[in-house]
């Protein structure tokens, strides 16, 4: 009888932890960001990097939520700029889609535009990865 019991109870609290999963309506994921430079064939060494996406300024670790079940890209565009008198400025954007183990790159080219290297140039490499975080429950 006590055999029996038991047993009972263990079934029973198998079956009520099997049916308490969550229903996630959301994942945040997580887009790094990293910056190579390909070649510098004497354009400067005092470089600055920005990216921005829908009119605001992102940074490496950004994170959007997004519903599950949908399929979201977003544009980033960046800028890379060697800081001198006159500023070698080079522009580019990808288009990022928010789904796990995504990886996009896009080429910058910047030109010296005065000065002896006139027309010199540097290539930089931007290169987004997308990382899922966490999947969560948003009521």
């Amino acid at each position: 009888m006590r055999k029996s019991i038991a047993f009972l109870c263990m079934v029973a609290t198998l079956i009520s932890f099997s049916s308490c999963q969550r229903n996630y309506t959301h994942a945040v994921y997580e887009v790094s960001i990293v910056a190579k430079l390909i070649y510098n064939h004497s354009v400067g060494n005092d470089w600055k990097k920005s990216y921005t996406c829908n009119g605001r300024t992102i940074a490496d670790g950004e994170e959007w939520t997004v519903p599950l079940d949908t399929t979201e890209t977003i544009k980033v565009n960046a800028t890379v700029t060697e800081i001198d008198e006159w500023n070698d400025i080079g522009y580019g954007s990808a288009s990022v889609t928010l789904s796990d183990g995504y990886k996009t790159s896009t080429h910058i080219t910047v030109i010296e535009n005065k000065g002896r290297y006139n027309g010199n140039k540097a290539l930089w490499e931007i290169i987004f990865k997308v990382k899922l975080i966490d999947n969560i429950l948003i009521t």
